[in-house]
């Protein structure tokens, strides 16, 4: 049974720029909600789903509005604009959702061939070089938006419970009967057809119904929050035949309606609905960590050098005034974003040369100089950059100017400031860095078969009370004019002593480059971090205020 939801804005997901009456150029044809990158092992543009064209000059600078489908409709004509695909000698139109000059939405019909073919964007009697797309059976890119079963938002505040039905929302579980124009679209489950599966948490959850919404070519899947889960970034991934979708997270309250990840992050329910209801928050981290990383040796030309194993030690800290929206969706320097214990969540973008990503940083608050007092209790003044941020760094890879401070056994760090513009002396400030975890399995790791998964082992011998974070990352396209970067991040209690990063995580990797420049050498990365349970501190005029310790070790693996 479907949910009627009104998805327009969640179809809207750029602002109004660009330039007009220029030839359209067309540079990607993605998933609307997954936006898998062109290359990547997930990417595919389901028929019958909703796909995005981005570029310039694709359609009209002013911001026509969106179509209201209970009033009529979709059009393949939308401002002057029209979207052509052409598989297998086969030419569909698509029907538009909205047309910018820098992205487009519409609908691939259900009608499209599978295979790889073209499209074309035409606009102001001009028309693009045919770019390329890949149609696939199913492909599903789920949205961040996610519905209880009263058809309300789920949210920090609103979480679900184990055991209770929610909506996820995207596209991609393919092509469909009826009129992909018109509003109601006639339910069509598609739940076998697609071969649909859900992750929630890491566990296989009941897929009650997935299929067509009331919205031509937005899928929904009613699933079942599997028991014992509880976090407020509990990962969910859906998988498609070999296809996975991009990850998301989901809130999860054991009882009552308030998440919480208190064991990674230290706060409580009752801290996080705190955190919710200000206006602003200011925030504080600290941070030591250690990490050591395995490089395989390589030949060039008759000669070989040997692996290394290089260790560098980091201290940071900073004071920070967020939004309360942007607080709990950056993580405020507190890990309010670190994935909820058994989860994974997954990545993947893509780096084109001169090209420089941006962001809006916070407002750094000034707190005075800082020192840091190491075991054996010697001090140490943190650097503080002209951003208003303290660092401290050492390495022991030959040259390095600063050397290793961390010991090997980790040990007390406690940390104080003088006071600044913003921010008053700090109390508290002190954790236990934990010692180097004993990945146990790490040498019988060199190639990870994407497919299968992989499994890493810990020794628990020494009873500690923190938590494991398991990363990896994957790297294609090294020499070509675009890098891809694939990766995921998992978390799971330190007691366990393993963790499975399943295939339905791997697989949105992308195999590495084995082979760069005649050298043979991994692009691949896999690492286990032991984390300290956060400690909370105090200072005058912040909100919430935590330091973090962790000991890393990586090394290089090949993802095949």
């Amino acid at each position: 049974m479907t949910t009627t939801y009104n998805v327009r804005l969640c179809l809207l997901t750029v602002v109004v720029a660009g330039v007009a009456w220029a030839q359209p150029k067309v540079d990607s044809v993605v998933n609307n909600y997954s936006f898998a990158t062109p290359g990547s092992p997930n990417y595919g543009i389901a028929q019958g789903s909703l796909f995005a064209v981005k570029g310039s000059a694709l359609g009209p600078v002013q911001t026509p509005a969106l179509p209201d489908l209970s009033q009529g409709p979709l059009t393949t004509s939308l401002s002057g604009v029209s979207v052509s695909i052409t598989v297998n000698g086969v030419t569909t139109r698509a029907p538009l959702y909205y047309v910018f000059d820098k992205q487009i939405a519409g609908i691939l019909p259900s009608s499209t061939p599978i295979g790889t073919g073209t499209l074309t964007v035409s606009f102001n009697n001009q028309t693009s070089t045919p770019a390329p797309i890949t149609v696939v059976a199913a492909a599903f890119g789920l949205s961040a938006g996610m519905l209880n079963a009263s058809s309300l938002p789920l949210a920090p505040a609103r979480a679900a419970n184990p055991g209770e039905t929610i909506v996820l929302w995207g596209s991609g579980l393919g092509a469909a009967a009826g009129d992909e124009t018109k509003y109601p679209f006639p339910q069509a489950d598609l739940t076998a057809k697609s071969n649909v599966k859900v992750y929630i948490g890491g566990q296989s959850a009941a897929v009650a119904y997935a299929g067509r919404s009331a919205f031509p070519s937005v899928d929904q899947i009613n699933v079942v929050v599997p028991q014992g889960l509880s976090g407020c970034n509990v990962g969910v991934i859906v998988q498609t035949g070999n296809f996975v979708s991009n990850s998301a997270t989901v809130p999860v309250a054991l009882s009552g309606r308030v998440c919480s990840d208190s064991a990674t992050t230290g706060l409580t329910p009752t801290e996080y609905q705190d955190i919710l209801n200000k206006g602003s928050v200011r925030s504080g981290y600290v941070s030591v960590g250690k990490t050591t990383s395995q490089t395989p040796g390589f030949s060039l030309g008759g000669i070989t050098l040997p692996s290394s194993t290089s260790t560098s030690d980091s201290a940071s800290a900073a004071f920070s005034q967020y939004t309360a929206s942007d607080f709990t969706s950056t993580g405020g320097g507190v890990s309010i974003q670190q994935t909820s214990l058994g989860s994974c969540t997954t990545y993947q973008f893509q780096v084109t040369p001169g090209t420089t990503p941006t962001f809006t940083p916070p407002v750094i608050l000034d707190a005075g100089a800082f020192t840091m007092k190491l075991p054996n209790s010697s001090t140490m003044a943190m650097v503080k950059s002209q951003g208003g941020a303290y660092s401290l760094s050492g390495s022991d890879v030959q040259g390095s100017k600063s050397p290793l401070f961390i010991p090997a056994s980790g040990g007390l760090f406690s940390f104080t400031n003088t006071g600044g513009a913003d921010v008053g002396p700090i109390s508290g400030a002190q954790i236990t860095m934990p010692p180097a975890l004993n990945w146990t399995n790490m040498n019988s790791i060199t190639n990870v078969v994407r497919s299968q998964g992989v499994t890493v082992n810990w020794d628990t011998s020494n009873p500690y009370n923190g938590f494991v974070t398991i990363t990896g990352f994957s790297i294609g396209g090294i020499l070509s004019s675009t890098t891809l970067f694939t990766g995921f991040s998992c978390t799971a209690p330190y007691s366990a002593g393993t963790f499975n990063v399943a295939p339905f995580v791997l697989l949105s990797l992308v195999a590495g480059d084995t082979n760069i420049g005649g050298i043979s050498i991994p692009t691949g990365s896999l690492s286990l971090g032991l984390s300290a349970p956060p400690v909370r501190f105090t200072a005058p005029s912040i909100d919430y205020a935590f330091i973090t310790a962790s000991s890393t070790t990586g090394k290089s693996v090949n993802y095949q």
